[in-house]
């Protein structure tokens, strides 16, 4: 398998950047790694404070312990329209099409 396939896979099916470090890129990698890692560590905790907003309704006896109570309650509390990961969803998307197109690219450099 050639060295720019071999990245693209790394990048797109593991994690953004890790197709450069495979390149030994390691500046590019490191940076892409590195906003992809926040970035997932951020909606990873926005999704959990969501799920804990819900879990404490569900305690508290606000909302019925039904799936189609508790689903509808989800979608409400994850489509605001101000939603705070809307950002970071569209910048984790740009490194990771980034990652997959750069090792490519530079991978073929090095075929």
């Amino acid at each position: 398998m050639k060295k720019s396939t071999k990245a693209a896979l790394l990048s797109a099916l593991v994690f953004p950047g890790v197709g450069h470090l495979y390149l030994k890129r390691w500046v590019t990698g490191s940076l892409l790694l590195s906003v992809a890692a926040v970035l997932t560590y951020y909606i990873g905790s926005v999704v959990m404070d969501t799920a804990n907003v819900v879990a404490q309704q569900i305690e508290s006896g606000a909302v019925a312990l039904d799936v189609d109570t508790i689903t509808a309650l989800v979608v409400q509390e994850s489509s605001a329209p101000a939603r705070p990961t809307n950002l970071a969803e569209t910048v984790w998307l740009v490194c990771w099409v980034i990652g997959i197109a750069g090792s490519f690219w530079q991978g073929r450099e090095q075929d």
